[in-house]
C-alpha cells in the first residue's frame, strides 16, 4: 500500500517525507510505535523537507474492519451529552442501536451503520457512539415480548383463582427454573434440551421428552403419589404458554415464561411466612393451611416428636420431602386435615418453590 507514495520528490538522493513515512511503516514504525506528528516532527527538523498531504497518508493507513472499536452485532447508544434531534427523529441519546456494517475505510470518518428498534438505518461516526446500557428489542420482538407476557399471566394468579391445569403447570414449570438454577443453566442452553430438532422450535412432543429425560434424572420431584407429568398435562402447559397458538414455542416465548415463573417464585418465597398474621387478616387458603400445621405441631410437641420422626414415617421413598398427597396422608393418619378440595392449594402456599412438595 506505500507504493503511492514513490513521488518524483524521492528521485534526488534525499528521503522524502513520503519515502521517511514508507520507512516508518515497513519497519512497523508506524503507527504502532509512532504517531504521525511526532513522526512528521522528527522529518520537520530534517532538511531537504518535502511536505506530504493527508490524502497520501491516508492510502497507507487503511485500518482492517476486524481491528475497529465495534463490530457488526454491537449495540451501542448515542452519549447523553448530545443533543436530541428534531422530534420525529430517527434516533436520540440513550437509544439501543445495532451496528449492522462497518466503514473503516476513511481513517478520518471511520464509521457504523446502525438500526434502530423501528428497524431504521443510519451511518454513525465510530468516535460519537459509546456501548449501550440496553438491550437492543426491534419493536417487532417488542411486540411479540408483550403478547408472550400477556399469555403468561396466569402464572401470577392467586392459587385460588387458579385451574387445576393452571396449578399443575406452574408445578412443572417450577422445576424447569430449579433445574436451571441449581446448573447455572442459561434460557437458550435449556431450550436446546428440548429443540431435538434443532430448528429453533419445540412441539409438545419434544417437550415431553425433555421432560421425561429430566424425571428420570432426577431433575423433577417425582413419587408414587406424585407421578411424573403425563402427555395430556404437558400438552395443557402447552396451550397455556404458546402466546400465538402455532402449535410450537421458540426461544423468546420459553425465555419470557421462566423469567415471570422465577418472579413468581421470589415473590412466593418472600410471603411464605403468614402464620405470623392475625388470623382475622389471613385469606381462606392461609386459614386452611394453618388448620393442618398447627394441629400437626400440636401433635408433635405432645408426643415428643420431631420433622425428622415425620419424615422417616411417611417419606416412604427417602426423596427428602413430601408431596402433598403425602402430606395429606399425614393428616388423615393423625387425625386432622383441611377439606380436600382446598388442601393442595393450601399447601402451596408454604410450598417456596413451587414444585409441588415441602
Amino acid at each position: 500500500p506505500t507504493n503511492s507514495l514513490i513521488t518524483p520528490g524521492a528521485s534526488d538522493g534525499h528521503m522524502s517525507n513520503e519515502a521517511f513515512l514508507q520507512f516508518c511503516i515497513d519497519f512497523q514504525l508506524f503507527p504502532q510505535i509512532i504517531d504521525f506528528n511526532s513522526l512528521n516532527c522528527y522529518y520537520q527538523s530534517a532538511e531537504s523537507i518535502i511536505e506530504l498531504t493527508r490524502e497520501e497518508i491516508k492510502k497507507c493507513t487503511h485500518k482492517d474492519e476486524k481491528e475497529a472499536s465495534f463490530q457488526v452485532g454491537d449495540v451501542v447508544e448515542l452519549p447523553s451529552f448530545l443533543k436530541a434531534g428534531k422530534k420525529g427523529g430517527k434516533v436520540r441519546p440513550g437509544d439501543p442501536l445495532k451496528i449492522i456494517a462497518v466503514d473503516c475505510s476513511d481513517v478520518d470518518a471511520e464509521a457504523v451503520l446502525v438500526m434502530t428498534a423501528r428497524l431504521k438505518k443510519l451511518w454513525v461516526k465510530m468516535g460519537a457512539i459509546k456501548k449501550a446500557e440496553k438491550n437492543f428489542v426491534s419493536s417487532d420482538k417488542a411486540k411479540a415480548t408483550a403478547k408472550v407476557a400477556s399469555k403468561a399471566t396466569w402464572i401470577n394468579k392467586s392459587f385460588e383463582e387458579m385451574t387445576e391445569n393452571e396449578k399443575r403447570s406452574l408445578t412443572i414449570l417450577s422445576s424447569f427454573a430449579d433445574y436451571m438454577t441449581s446448573r447455572k443453566v442459561r434460557a437458550k442452553d435449556f431450550f436446546s434440551k428440548f429443540d431435538e430438532s434443532g430448528d429453533g422450535q419445540i412441539d409438545s412432543e419434544e417437550l415431553m421428552k425433555g421432560i421425561t429425560f429430566m424425571s428420570l434424572q432426577g431433575s423433577l420431584r417425582t413419587s408414587i403419589s406424585s407421578p411424573p407429568p403425563s402427555f395430556e398435562e404437558v400438552e395443557s402447559l402447552f396451550r397455556l404458554i404458546d402466546a400465538d397458538g402455532d402449535g410450537t414455542l421458540d426461544y423468546v416465548e420459553l425465555d419470557i415464561v421462566m423469567k415471570t415463573v422465577q418472579e413468581r417464585k421470589s415473590k412466593q418465597t418472600r410471603s411464605a411466612n403468614f402464620f405470623i398474621k392475625d388470623e382475622a387478616e389471613m385469606t381462606e387458603l392461609e386459614k386452611a393451611a394453618l388448620g393442618f400445621f398447627v394441629p400437626l405441631w400440636n401433635y408433635m410437641e405432645a408426643n415428643k416428636k420431631t420433622v425428622k420422626d415425620i419424615f422417616q414415617k411417611f417419606d416412604r421413598a427417602n426423596h427428602g420431602y413430601l408431596s402433598f398427597r403425602e402430606l395429606r396422608e399425614v393428616g388423615e393418619d393423625l387425625g386432622f386435615t383441611c377439606k380436600y378440595d382446598k388442601f393442595d392449594r393450601a399447601m402451596m402456599l408454604v410450598d417456596g418453590n413451587l414444585d409441588g412438595a415441602v
